[in-house]
Formats: C-alpha cells, structure tokens, sequence
C-alpha cells in the first residue's frame, strides 16, 4: 500500500471545504495583522467556533471589510464570559463597512 497525497487545487473544493481551508490557512499564518474580506460569511458552524477560538488568543490586529453583525455578536458574548482578561486596543476588532466607515468593537 502506498501512502500518496492527491494534489487537489483549492479552486476545486467544495465551497464548505474551501472556507475551512482559508481558515485553517488564517490561523497558521504567522502574522501581526490579518485582513478578512468574505471569508466571515462563509464560515460554518464548524470553521466559526474555530475562527473564535482562535481570535482570543491572537495577540495582533484584525481587520473584517463588511458588515458580520452575527459574528461580532458571538464574539462579544464570548468577551462578556472572559472579562476578566483585558485586551489591549491592538487585540479588539474594528470592522469597515462598504461606505468605509470603521466601527470598533
């Protein structure tokens, strides 16, 4: 038996397993500051809670284009359990909508 790894484009993936893929690929990339365009709406109820997971213990900047008003909600409750851990402004969300307002949260 020969253990051999298909070559799959991430093009061709179901789209459920795209977005997983992307989030897996955010949450490995070793980088300060994370841009996030469609990804958020994509995301499952799977990819969701590991996105989160993740994002309470990212200690650089996030920034979401668009309006995620679940999102930010799931996030925020999950602040709510955790105040007693103070984050600094560096760690919290601040979202752009398509007027290119900035909301902070």
């Amino acid at each position: 038996m020969t253990g051999r790894i298909i070559n799959l484009p991430v093009n061709e993936l179901m789209p459920e397993y795209a977005a997983r893929f992307w989030a897996l690929m955010l949450v490995a990339a070793n980088t300060k500051v994370v841009l996030i365009n469609r990804l958020l709406s994509q995301l499952d109820e799977i990819s969701l809670p590991f996105i989160q997971e993740w994002q309470e213990s990212f200690s650089g900047i996030t920034v979401i284009f668009g309006e995620h008003p679940e999102y930010f909600k799931a996030v925020n409750s999950r602040k709510v359990e955790q105040q007693d851990t103070l984050k600094s402004f560096f760690s919290t969300n601040i979202s752009f909508s398509a007027d290119g307002l900035a909301k902070h949260f």
